[in-house]
């Protein structure tokens, strides 16, 4: 929770550099959390990225941008959360999967602020 990373990060000496949370709906995207990971320097990586956002993965605006750009669905959410500064974990088993996640960090592929934007709003 909030109150308990600003506690810690508030009685620590050695501040915390990462926070590994489940990234979905029911917490509101972490926003408030993710918003104090950026301003203290916390890398925010959330897990389950995929697995508990399939209504966003298969939503018309996601699958417009991935057509766009010729990429998954799941490669432009993830390249999406690593814009709005989420460091999305991935447990693929697939050699596909992983060459295609691994392909999102390349920061010549970057989505425009409209679309960011866009993304953005899905995640309510």
């Amino acid at each position: 929770s909030l109150d308990f990373l600003s506690a810690l990060f508030n009685a620590s000496t050695v501040k915390p550099s990462v926070l590994q949370n489940r990234f979905y709906s029911e917490t509101n995207y972490d926003r408030r959390l993710r918003e104090f990971c950026r301003a203290n320097q916390i890398d925010y990586q959330g897990f389950w990225t995929l697995t508990t956002n399939q209504k966003i993965l298969k939503s018309e605006e996601i699958n417009l941008i991935a057509d766009r750009y010729g990429r998954t669905a799941e490669s432009i959410f993830y390249r999406a959360l690593i814009q709005l500064g989420v460091s999305p974990l991935s447990g693929t088993r697939s050699r596909l999967h992983m060459t295609e996640d691994a392909a999102v960090a390349d920061e010549s592929f970057v989505l425009s602020d409209a679309e960011i934007h866009l993304i953005d709003g899905l995640l309510v």
